[in-house]
């Protein structure tokens, strides 16, 4: 959960994140897709879906500039 969002509007945005090692088998990989599918079904409302296999790559500066991007149109003064 994140804010986002200007000095005229904050908004609480959701990132979807899925992480699975470099050293997962193929099939548990596989298996990962299903079960996600079933999580997806309860958690609808996300800015952004992201699917890692580097801790690296799940920052949140990272995570932020993806949804920030993913939020449209910003309409603030930049102050």
């Amino acid at each position: 959960r994140l804010i986002t969002g200007d000095e005229i509007s904050k908004r609480a945005k959701f990132a979807f994140v899925t992480w699975i090692g470099k050293n997962v088998k193929p099939l548990l990989k596989a298996r990962v897709s299903t079960d996600k599918a079933f999580v997806k079904e309860v958690l609808r409302t996300f800015a952004v879906e992201i699917s890692a296999d580097d801790v690296t790559d799940i920052t949140e500066n990272k995570i932020r500039d993806s949804v920030v991007r993913a939020g449209g149109a910003s309409y603030g003064t930049g102050n």
